[in-house]
């Protein structure tokens, strides 16, 4: 058997050792397959964000204890008059799994059994001004 690497063709018994293994461990993608879990990643996501939530009406924001950023939504919700609780990521790693936090500073509004998630600085000054 001939397989064409490097530009010609070569025995498959004359390959070098590394050549021959990746061949050994080849894995054929079948792109139904991957669509398929891509879409499904995607449903996970949606479910995640709209699921219902079986706690009281709140805003938290989610910090960690040495960011800039956090500080300056903290100052926008102190100034805006929302009541809101502030939770450290670190030490909160359930809720933030929970509600799929990437980033700091993060903002949860839970309201009517659903939350909204509003991240970065500036996204969280437009909420307090609406």
């Amino acid at each position: 058997v001939y397989s064409r690497i490097t530009g010609y063709y070569r025995p498959i018994q004359n390959w070098n050792d590394g050549k021959s293994q990746e061949f050994q461990h080849r894995v054929e993608y079948n792109p139904v397959n991957i669509e398929k879990r891509i879409f499904e990643a995607k449903q996970e996501v949606q479910k995640a964000e709209n699921a219902s939530c079986d706690c009281e009406d709140r805003v938290i924001l989610f910090a960690t204890a040495t960011c800039p950023k956090c500080k300056m939504a903290a100052k926008f919700l102190d100034d805006a008059g929302i009541g809101y609780e502030k939770l450290l990521a670190e030490e909160n790693r359930d809720l933030v799994e929970r509600y799929g936090i990437t980033e700091a500073p993060t903002l949860i509004v839970v309201k009517d059994g659903k939350f909204e998630k509003i991240a970065n600085p500036s996204n969280i000054r437009s909420f307090c001004d609406r």
